[in-house]
């Protein structure tokens, strides 16, 4: 009957007129099938694709291994790795080599808040006074304090706005031990990352655990057996390989860069670990979960849309990867073989990227060390285009 429903449809006003145009008939047929197709429940699909592009460029660095601070090319950075923005869009940058704490205006700006450029372990100090050895990762507060991942003073350092440096964990001494500040130690820790209750959290390294500091100092261990291994499970029944980087994608999830397991894992606050991509090869292969192949992960970052965004490496390539936390999907949108060219996606070349963020238009900002440069990848999104596609 559905057939008969549509055929009076088309059939009004007088399609057997003398005057009844060609043109009209054939309108008339292509209107009958589209009403059947309604008719029956099989509507026809409206197709939308949208494409993006990824394109490259250099906000700051001169790329000799060196320090000075200026605009743009004119400042020096030697092997930057940890990057981290603030809501005012001010990029702090973890100036490994030169033990250094910068500070970047969203134009290319370069000073430094904190650091003499000597190795050394003390509190108190301001400004260029204040020591660190071998500062890796970074994390801004909710009151603007840089939270510090100083790896080879094994300290949590925190930088105040004005620049004076104290310490929030851990001591000169290499080891593992819970505990309430000072009293706590950590082994080369490499990554931090903060939540909206000011809770820290640490990835520390050759510890190959995940802890967590309360805003009183309080450190615990949230995950890890302490064994370079690979194991999801709870808390000490789960086992990491080097954690690297790690950022928080909610108050109950933290992402964690497994450097040596070439993976991706997901650690609620609870203490359950599971993998969200990677398969143990390193290697830069996109794919879903385990079918995604992962090189060295150093630094992670995450979005408001279920995105994170990561540097990766292996011998033969040097990249910026994204994932989809909810359903494991790993796609490269810059980089290729290492080198140093601004351009777009797989044109771009980095050497070494170990630092990234996310400022507030949702540029990536990227901590290129073996360039020694600070590199923007800036997101191009095309309109969407209409296209037919087949029947339900």
């Amino acid at each position: 009957m559905l057939w008969l429903v549509a055929l009076f449809i088309v059939l009004q006003p007088g399609i057997f007129s003398k005057k009844v145009k060609l043109e009209d008939i054939l309108l008339r047929a292509y209107l009958f099938v589209f009403i059947i197709f309604i008719l029956q429940g099989k509507m026809i699909k409206e197709g939308f694709q949208t494409t993006s592009t990824y394109v490259v460029t250099t906000l700051a660095g001169s790329g000799s291994p060196t320090f000075a601070d200026g605009t743009g090319a004119a400042a020096s950075f030697n092997h930057p790795s940890g990057i981290a923005i603030d809501t005012n869009g001010m990029i702090y940058i973890a100036d490994r080599d030169n033990n250094r704490i910068r500070k970047m205006t969203p134009q290319g700006v370069v000073t430094t808040l904190a650091g003499s450029g000597f190795p050394r372990f003390f509190d108190g100090a301001q400004g260029s006074y204040a020591a660190f050895n071998l500062p890796v990762g970074i994390a801004i507060d909710k009151n603007g304090n840089v939270i510090v991942a100083d790896r080879d003073n094994n300290a949590i350092r925190k930088v105040d706005p004005n620049g004076i440096l104290t310490t929030i964990a851990g001591q000169a001494a290499a080891d593992y031990l819970d505990g309430t500040g000072t009293n706590a130690k950590f082994k080369n820790p490499c990554g931090v990352a903060v939540d909206s209750n000011n809770n820290i959290y640490v990835a520390d390294t050759y510890n190959h655990r995940i802890r967590k500091i309360t805003p009183e100092g309080v450190v615990t261990t949230l995950a890890g057996s302490g064994t370079n291994t690979f194991a999801d499970g709870t808390g000490t029944g789960a086992s990491f390989n080097q954690p690297y980087g790690i950022a928080v994608y909610n108050d109950d999830v933290i992402i964690v860069a497994d450097y040596g397991n070439n993976r991706i894992r997901k650690v609620t606050s609870s203490g359950v670990v599971t993998t969200i991509a990677g398969n143990g090869t390193a290697a830069i292969v996109d794919g879903t979960g385990s079918s995604a192949s992962i090189g060295y992960v150093t630094s992670i970052t995450t979005d408001s849309k279920n995105n994170t965004f990561f540097t990766d490496h292996d011998l033969n390539t040097d990249c910026i990867r994204k994932i989809d936390i909810v359903l494991g999907h790993v796609t490269t949108i810059a980089g290729s073989t290492p080198g140093y060219v601004d351009g777009t996606g797989s044109s771009a070349k980095f050497d070494y990227p170990v630092g990234i963020a996310l400022d507030t238009n949702n540029n990536i900002i990227v901590a290129d060390n073996f360039n020694h440069r600070i590199r923007m990848i800036k997101q191009s999104v095309q309109a969407p285009q209409f296209h037919l596609l087949q029947p339900l």
